[in-house]
């Protein structure tokens, strides 16, 4: 292959003379994997596509495998994709993946690698007890996959997670397989299945681990609002890896260009490219170009357009797009997922028997689900579990296999912990749905259509109930669960406190100001409550479909990208089908581009793996 830097072989090895002495690595991953300002040109001008793919995150994946997958398996014609993405190729992996330096990438290193396409409303922002902002996007290919925290538990575990839902959205999740592709997608294991047949003393998840879940099982009954613990079911697993698994969080970089590499004939990506406007026509208003930074793209006829991009932005661009009398409901709700944090800490020898033989340095991961029945709304915990002997030498080990990327245990807290269990909680409690509280409007006048949207939301009388019994819930499994009722046996840390003098006997909790897991601005259900409807089509739209989070009736607690990519995959089968409600074709030859495309070209050009890295 030769070098990216260079359009021809004319300048290969330095003869005749030199050659480009400049390449960017944008040159480089384009030359290999993305859009060349010759394929995007080719792209607007004479290509027809199946899908366009909004987004190159979770959703996009899982869409994109499973259309090609389905194509494969039926024997039909593998369909054109186009993918849009805002930004440029970020991290080659998951942050934890690689050398110790990279977690100065994190988004809680001074926010630089997330941006808020949004306003947020005042009332949110002056909120001084937590709940003050919502965590942004990461708008670079991958999106939020090279970041993440990889907890996926399946909503099904207990009837309360779902309660409320419409019974549709519950039976396609009751239907075979329907959690077990995503999980494969996403390799998603317990950490009991890391590497157990390793010699003990090597292993990171072991007895500790072991023994602080069945004592989690033994004593939750004592929780009032506990419904079910387990294992944390963690993105961990390599997708090659049979035998011996290891300790890998998954991203979507890499599998994504996998298919890039296996397809080049029917993947096309388009970096650097923000989508602010579909342009839509006619009474049953179809899509025939969208509006991006890199001009104009007309639409063929029987495109589908794929939102793939976070809930947000995803509305942002319909109420660009629509009248608002055509959308009436998008946009009408929001949810989120506010949290506490707690670190806690037990003497080894209080704690876990003296024949249990532990390791140097062990991790345990925990997940508990609980519902409060004042309020009926849902919260969880990820639980992380430390014994440290020495945290300067395991300092790297412990960021390479930490559960949760964003709940870990600071140098100070693990220095004097070194004869100590550490716990460190992240409690996720659901932000009420109250449309008269939570919505979204768009100032059209403004310049930038991909951040013009006011995000409006307040802590209502019942999220405020149910974080007062989470914090509850996050003392009591302390001293209730893990500490036998011994409550001397607890210290807390207290996070406004120096470091010196931090532990306390008295609980100790940190209301983050940031929230997570947005959701719900556009919400599947009936037409005349909800915006989208059963088919992932939003109500009042033709030939454009949505995925993610957006899509939840209500927030509830659990973690959504799992539950994400099992959606986005039954809407490729869906389509793959021809589930669209639409009497489109979807694989069988080209489509006819709409009258706006053929404004720009009158022909189609057939894309063979020589045109598709030809330069122009």
């Amino acid at each position: 292959m030769a070098f990216a830097a260079s359009e021809t072989s004319k300048f290969y090895h330095g003869f005749p003379t030199p050659g480009p002495q400049n390449p960017t690595s944008s040159e480089v991953m384009n030359h290999i994997y993305f859009a060349t300002a010759g394929q995007w040109k080719e792209a607007r001008e004479s290509k027809a596509f199946d899908y366009i793919v909004i987004g190159s995150g979770f959703c996009a994946l899982a869409f994109i495998d499973r259309i090609i997958g389905n194509a494969k398996k039926a024997g039909t014609k593998i369909p054109q994709i186009l993918v849009l993405e805002r930004g440029s190729f970020y991290l080659p992996e998951h942050f934890q993946n690689l050398p110790y330096a990279f977690k100065f990438a994190t988004p809680d290193q001074k926010f630089k690698s997330e941006t808020f396409p949004w306003t947020l409303c005042r009332d949110a922002a002056v909120r001084t007890d937590g709940a003050s902002w919502q965590h942004g996007m990461v708008p670079f290919f991958g999106g939020r996959s090279t970041l993440w925290s990889g907890w996926c538990p399946r909503p099904t575990r207990s009837p309360e997670e779902l309660s409320g839902w419409p019974q549709e959205i519950i039976n396609m999740m009751n239907e075979p397989n329907f959690f077990a592709d995503a999980e494969a997608l996403l390799g998603v294991r317990q950490p009991s299945d890391v590497s157990p047949d390793i010699p003990e003393q090597y292993r990171v998840y072991a007895n500790l681990h072991t023994t602080m879940r069945d004592l989690l099982q033994q004593r939750q009954g004592v929780l009032k609002d506990a419904t079910y613990s387990s294992e944390a079911p963690l993105a961990i697993a390599t997708p090659t890896d049979d035998e011996l698994v290891t300790f890998e969080k998954f991203s979507v970089v890499g599998p994504f260009l996998k298919l890039l590499h296996e397809y080049p004939d029917n993947i096309t990506v388009a970096t650097n490219c923000c989508v602010t406007k579909i342009g839509v026509q006619g009474d049953d208003h179809v899509p025939t170009y969208l509006e991006t930074s890199r001009g104009v793209l007309p639409l063929s006829e029987n495109s589908k357009i794929i939102l793939g991009v976070g809930c947000m932005p995803a509305a942002t661009l319909l109420l660009n797009s629509y009248p608002r009398e055509v959308i009436p409901n998008v946009g009408n709700k929001f949810s989120a997922h506010f949290i506490t944090a707690v670190t806690a800490k037990i003497p080894r020898d209080r704690l876990i028997a003296s024949n249990v033989n532990l390791n140097a340095f062990e991790l345990g991961a925990l997940y508990l689900g609980c519902l409060n029945s004042e309020t009926n709304l849902t919260y969880h915990a990820q639980i992380s579990i430390l014994r440290d002997t020495d945290p300067v030498r395991f300092e790297a080990k412990g960021l390479k296999y930490m559960p949760d990327v964003v709940s870990t245990a600071s140098m100070d807290q693990l220095r004097g912990s070194e004869n100590d269990i550490v716990f460190v909680f992240a409690w996720l409690g659901e932000l009420n749905v109250t449309p008269q509280d939570n919505f979204n409007t768009v100032d059209t006048s403004a310049a930038d259509k991909a951040s013009n949207v006011l995000l409006q939301y307040g802590i209502d009388a019942q999220s405020g109930r149910l974080w007062d019994a989470m914090d509850q819930t996050a003392e009591d499994i302390m001293v209730k669960v893990f500490a036998g009722g011994d409550r001397s046996i607890v210290k807390f840390w207290d996070f406004d406190a120096p470091a010196e003098t931090a532990w306390k006997n008295s609980f100790q909790k940190l209301r983050v100001p940031g929230m997570v897991h947005e959701s719900s601005v556009l919400s599947m259900g009936p037409r005349a409550t909800e915006s989208t409807g059963f088919d992932f089509r939003p109500y009042g739209t033709k030939n454009v479909y949505v995925t993610g989070s957006g899509l939840w009736p209500d927030g509830k607690s659990w973690n959504p990208t799992m539950t994400m990519c099992a959606l986005a995959q039954r809407l490729a089968d869906n389509l793959s089908h021809g589930g669209d409600n639409e009497g489109s074709e979807l694989h069988g030859g080209r489509k006819k581009r709409s009258a706006a495309a053929a404004s720009v070209a009158s022909t189609v050009s057939s894309s063979g793996a020589a045109a598709k890295k030809a330069k122009k």
